[in-house]
């Protein structure tokens, strides 16, 4: 698998995935403090031109994930707290097969994973 860094890198050329630190200083672009407008260092750019940055499909793909993910609702809670109210009022009842059936399977799967340890 290759690294391909932050996703950020120039437009085009060979190094694809350049890393910040090892584009040169002609090329970095940098904000101004007092208009918030964005240039590149004296004299490297003719008038005009504009400076583009380019995010992977992998980088939008993360940040889509991550979207996701943050939009999903914490499920797991709202159902814990369901069952402990079903406990708390005695209507929560597991057939004792179910609970040995579950213990027998970690048993054997925890006996497989040492194993393969050893």
């Amino acid at each position: 698998m290759t690294d391909h860094g932050s996703g950020i890198g120039p437009l085009g050329g060979s190094s694809g995935g350049a890393r910040p630190e090892s584009v040169p200083e002609k090329d970095k672009v940098r904000k101004t403090e007092t208009s918030g407008e964005s240039h590149r260092p004296s004299g490297s750019a003719p008038a005009g031109e504009t400076d583009l940055v380019v995010i992977s499909g992998p980088a939008k793909q993360v940040a889509r994930l991550r979207e996701l993910i943050r939009q999903t609702p914490d499920v797991r809670s709202q159902k814990v707290m369901e069952i402990k109210n079903r406990v708390d009022r005695g209507e929560y009842h597991v057939p004792s097969r179910e609970i040995l059936k579950k213990m027998v399977e970690a048993a054997v799967a925890e006996a497989r994973s040492r194993r393969k340890d050893q």
